[in-house]
């Protein structure tokens, strides 16, 4: 029989290579559409562009032309992401599995997704522009990405993941993370097991039986087992979809399995060979080669330090991330549909750009001045702060009137503000009431600065006479619609309430803002409070550079259940690694005290103190845990170190510094550290004190 330790470890194995495959499986489906091997993007009209029904007509021919299958991506996206989609399919090639989709359905492996099949002919009429999927060679791809640039459209070509691209099997956030915390586990629990079960495999020695029929016993037993789990694993996955796409999953097991299994069988197999240095006299009674066992446990120890340390950073972070996001989903589900444009890529051309940014700003533009809009802008503080200056500590919010009118922001006074109190001013500074003076003076003097600056660049007038700074009554905080700040600056958290911001009110008469309309709506700062007005506009002329309308609290929503998501797996991978660390300290007394069963029972009828008698592991231990505090302490040191002179340098030369790439809550990764290291410490502490007894018990019988 198989010790009981190998047994859970191989059944942990299996769950755990079927969970993941399940997952990533999942994830893949209601990702893309599984089967499509190249994409074509075709994202706005050029001049003369060809009708909808000739562009359709064209797909359907060429489909059959070239023998392959060609389907148009619709995502229903007021039902949310990935939770219905509609193909509409053009079949040239009825041998291939997308063939038989129109009569007998897409074969869908999540049950949280619904794929409806149609046939191509029905987009006749319709908006032609989206994704088209290419179930075929990168050949026909290239032909149907040059008949749509012969009908006047832009397109883009891109591939569809692809079974040999590891981000297929890793679709969610921590999924590697678990997988190399599974892997520690069960080397460690199998190692362990096939250790401290030395006295059978002695027994199965004194029977005679070599090493390699040993292990080909305990091969053999795993395998049956394996058997077994599979065809538990299939029934599951039966139930769940009715064993949809089992080729898919197969491979996906299989892979996991291998990743799994692999270091499992090596570990045992390296287990049992410690074994076999150890005299059969003495593994009869219980003991092993403890140098071997012992080095290979403190190796299991270092990985899983490290891990525990890794995944709880990724879980302290993913924590914050879900209460900054719960402190503003009452605001967001104050806002009802209003919504965002999503706005096609960059311009082909610069003169392509040029009408991009005509077309976008005059809409916008327009629709403000009629009342539409709702500007929310976060610039990127950097880029406001003077050169030579200290950076502004300081958040800033750039809003219209209309914003005042569904948002309420109180004067130093406790008086509503809604907008500049006095005629001719052109913009509004409100600056916190709680800052010292010589502070309040130095972020409106920036503010201002900024404000003029941009003014000159999109051929607008402002002077200090038309800016008024007011103060604001401490302790507020301001709701951002879920703006972001601009591409490349630091936007760790994304909060959505910003508390005691600099607010700047820029009127919706005013010109100020007109040349830089169309980039912060790539941020998410220009709100329309009806979507339909969005939807309206893209049947005119401003359609070209138009997508959708996205409402604002869905898109909030989706985000965060994907970081709520993303902290539940960060939390089981926490407690995963703190398992596997704790066990593998656990083990370290074990195999200590299995090695020096003598020694330590002759110690203890001596009446040698705890810590005298077990020196040399408190030694061990002491040293391991100021070698890993210290090692991360230095790292973090000298990383924090290094991104503050290279953004000192970038600030001495004017310019605004980089985002930086440190991990999130770098600076805490010493403390978290030494709470891991502290952990380990008592549990083997812990471990040695309750088996000091039973030990000794044990081995004065035997004697």
């Amino acid at each position: 029989m198989l010790p009981r330790g190998v047994k859970f470890a191989h059944a942990a194995v299996l769950l755990f290579a079927a969970l993941l495959a399940f997952l990533s499986l999942r994830a893949l489906d209601e990702g893309v559409t599984i089967g499509a091997s190249y994409g074509i993007l075709v994202e706005d009209f050029g001049g003369g562009a060809a009708s909808s029904t000739r562009a359709i007509e064209e797909v359907e021919s060429l489909a059959d032309e070239l023998d392959v299958n060609v389907a148009y991506e619709d995502r229903d996206l007021l039902q949310g992401p990935g939770s219905r989609r509609r193909l509409y399919l053009a079949i040239g090639d009825p041998d291939d599995p997308s063939g038989s989709w129109l009569k007998r359905g897409y074969p869908e492996f999540s049950r949280s997704l619904t794929t409806e099949v149609h046939p191509m002919r029905e987009l006749r009429g319709l908006d032609p522009r989206g994704t088209y999927l290419v179930f075929g060679p990168q050949d026909s791809a290239r032909e149907l990405l040059a008949t749509f640039e012969r009908l006047g459209y832009r397109v883009t070509l891109f591939s569809q993941p692809s079974l040999l691209d590891p981000n297929a099997y890793f679709g969610q956030k921590g999924e590697l993370e678990s997988l190399l915390i599974m892997i520690v586990a069960v080397v460690m629990t199998v190692g362990a097991s096939v250790v401290l079960n030395a006295k059978t495999y002695g027994v199965l020695r004194l029977q005679g039986r070599s090493f390699a029929q040993i292990l080909g016993r305990d091969m053999a037993l795993i395998a049956a087992f394996w058997v077994r789990a599979a065809a538990l694993a299939a029934a599951a996955l039966f139930v769940y979809n009715g064993l949809s796409r089992p080729a898919y999953f197969g491979l996906f097991f299989a892979v996991f399995l291998a990743a799994l299994a692999l270091p499992t069988l090596v570990a045992h197999a390296l287990a049992l060979a410690i074994t076999y240095r150890t005299r059969i006299t003495d593994t009869i009674k219980g003991e092993t080669s403890g140098t071997l066992a012992m080095l290979a446990t403190y190796s299991v120890r270092i990985v899983a330090a490290l891990l525990t340390l890794a995944v709880a950073i990724s879980a302290l972070t993913s924590a914050r991330e879900v209460v900054v996001q719960q402190a503003s989903r009452e605001a967001f589900a104050r806002i009802g549909d209003a919504s965002v444009p999503v706005l096609t890529g960059d311009p082909a051309d610069r003169e392509a750009e040029k009408r991009y940014d005509r077309k976008i700003g005059a809409w916008i533009h327009g629709a403000e001045s009629r009342g539409e809009v709702i500007i929310a802008i976060r610039p990127d503080v950097e880029s406001m702060t003077p050169p030579g200056e200290p950076t502004l500590e300081r958040d800033i919010l750039i809003v219209n009137d209309e914003y005042l009118a569904g948002q309420t922001v109180l004067d130093a006074s406790g008086r509503r503000l809604a907008g500049p109190r006095e005629a001719g001013t052109k913009a509004q500074i409100l600056v916190p009431g709680s800052l010292p003076r010589a502070e309040k003076d130095r972020l409106a003097s920036s503010v201002a600065s900024w404000l003029k600056s941009e003014a000159d660049l999109y051929g607008a007038e402002l002077n200090d006479r038309e800016i008024e700074t007011l103060s604001t009554k401490p302790g507020q905080r301001v709701f951002t619609y879920g703006s972001r700040l601009p591409f490349g600056a630091n936007d760790e958290l994304a909060d959505a309430m910003l508390s005691d911001p600099v607010i700047v009110i820029i009127p919706k008469d005013s010109d100020i803002l007109d040349g830089g309309y169309p980039g912060y709506a790539t941020q998410g700062g220009v709100i329309f409070k009806d979507p339909q007005y969005i939807k309206r506009a893209m049947s005119t002329g401003v359609g070209e550079f138009l997508i959708e309308a996205e409402p604002v609290a869905r898109r909030a929503a989706t985000e965060y259940w994907t970081t709520l998501r993303e902290f539940r797996l960060a939390l089981f991978n926490t407690t995963a690694a703190l398992a596997v660390l704790l066990i593998s300290a656990a083990s370290a007394a074990l195999i200590y005290r299995r090695k020096n069963t003598q020694s330590l029972f002759v110690k203890y009828i001596n009446g040698w103190p705890f810590a005298k008698a077990h020196l040399s592991l408190l030694i061990l231990e002491a040293t391991l845990a100021l070698a890993l505090i210290g090692w991360v302490l230095k790292t973090t040191v000298s990383r924090l170190l290094t991104e503050r002179e290279l953004a000192a340098q970038y600030r001495a030369e004017g310019i605004p510094p980089p985002p930086t790439e440190a991990v999130p809550l770098a600076q805490w990764q010493p403390a978290v550290m030494l709470a891991v290291v502290v952990a380990g410490f008592l549990t083997t502490l812990l471990v040695l004190a309750l088996s000091q007894g039973v030990m000794s018990r044990r081995q004065a019988i035997e004697e």
